[in-house]
């Protein structure tokens, strides 16, 4: 009879374990969000569950269940991958090897190597029910995928040692990087109608494995189905998470807040149509436009197309009907919310776009700034009745600009 302090020695330092927090790590690298990991473990834990009368594997103990792999080897998994995500967020890129001070060649080499830009992702899954389905639908893909591997070792009768799920763990991870990053422009950029390459192959992937382990799934279900104890919370789960959505779309039409929605948006299309408004039309993209540097000057990039996005989410959320939204691109700063909620929020946002002009062209972006925002906003003789409500005045002109 091993002790308590054994038995835990025991499963901290087994490979399963090492597995756990090395998986947890490449998950949070790859959905970059706090409560999406969340939901995906639970999810897991609870898949173990129903699936423990076929998968041996699954076949655990509740106390290993919760503190061994949910709240030990996955929650410290999911603390690397942010200290990760912070480490790659704040890093300085040096992409022309001219630094002046004295660094190592292997070091220097290295980082050319290292992602261009990277930053975070805020998914909003109850910010519309389009966006509540769409992630739900990168959260099945995802325990899909986790299902697939156990699956493919009961049914090919795999050896537990076999380098095969290493293999296929790897190739995996290096496909899902670019694969979330492509669904996730996918979900909030508006402007982005078609998943990439990257999302498309992960998926190609999933079904083929699942078509591969129901072919040699023989005699799987004889086995013995999930109990109704275990069946039934699940259930009550799912029709109330369900309804939480629900629930936040039916106070919308309470806040009586909507009635400056048209007048902001027919506002913002006039402002979009500015000959000088180019620059402010969609997300910087430092790729592109060969400026590297541009998320380590601007901490909260804003630019017109998102405003545009949040506009029409707003609009959406007011009527209570899907609508299209947006948010900034997958690798574009911050994210920001789906939609505004009230006019200062609009305001906000429309001097974010001239500062942030302003802070990365210096004395440039000031006078680009100022014959623009002037002759729209700042000029009384030119101002609509919803400019006049935003409450833009001369000296809020000339405190941004």
């Amino acid at each position: 009879m091993h002790s308590p302090m054994q038995s835990l020695h025991r499963g901290v330092s087994s490979i399963w374990f090492l597995a756990h927090v090395t998986g947890w790590w490449g998950k949070m690298c790859m959905f970059r969000d706090w409560r999406f990991c969340w939901v995906l473990g639970i999810g897991f834990e609870l898949l173990e569950l129903i699936f423990q009368c076929i998968i041996p594997d699954f076949q655990e103990c509740w106390w290993d269940s919760l503190f061994m792999d949910l709240l030990g080897a996955n929650f410290l998994g999911m603390c690397l991958g942010r200290l990760t995500l912070k480490y790659l967020e704040t890093k300085e890129y040096d992409w022309s090897g001219k630094r002046s001070e004295q660094r190592g060649y292997f070091s220097r080499a290295i980082s050319q190597f290292t992602p261009f830009s990277w930053s975070r992702y805020d998914w909003e899954v109850f910010s519309s029910a389009k966006r509540f389905f769409m992630v739900l639908v990168a959260l099945f893909v995802c325990l899909f995928s986790e299902l697939n591997a156990f699956f493919l070792l009961t049914t090919l009768s795999i050896p537990k040692d076999s380098n095969l799920n290493k293999y296929r763990l790897a190739v995996m991870f290096m496909l899902g990087i670019p694969a979330a990053a492509e669904y996730y422009e996918f979900v909030t950029d508006p402007k982005c109608y078609r998943l990439g390459q990257n999302a498309w192959m992960m998926c190609c992937i999933i079904v083929f494995e699942m078509l591969v382990w129901v072919k040699f799934s023989e005699g799987l279900e004889q086995m013995t189905s999930p109990p109704f104890d275990v069946v039934a919370p699940l259930v009550t789960f799912s029709v109330l998470f369900s309804l939480m959505d629900e629930g936040n779309h039916s106070t919308s039409d309470a806040t009586g807040e909507s009635a400056w929605l048209p007048g902001v948006k027919a506002l913002h299309k006039e402002l979009m149509a500015h000959a000088l408004a180019w620059p402010f039309l969609e997300p910087v993209d430092p790729i592109k436009l060969n400026i590297p540097t541009y998320f380590q000057i601007i901490e909260q990039p804003m630019d017109f197309g998102t405003m545009q996005a949040k506009l029409q989410g707003s609009s959406s959320a007011a009527n209570d009907v899907e609508g299209d939204d947006g948010m900034a691109g997958a690798f574009g700063g911050s994210s920001v919310a789906i939609n505004y909620t009230s006019l200062d929020e609009y305001k906000q946002d429309l001097f974010l776009v001239f500062r942030n002009a302003i802070k990365f062209n210096a004395d440039d972006g000031r006078e680009e700034s100022v014959g623009y925002v002037h002759p729209f906003l700042c000029e009384r003789n030119s101002m609509t009745d919803v400019a006049c409500d935003l409450a833009i005045s001369q000296n809020d002109c000339d405190s941004m600009l």
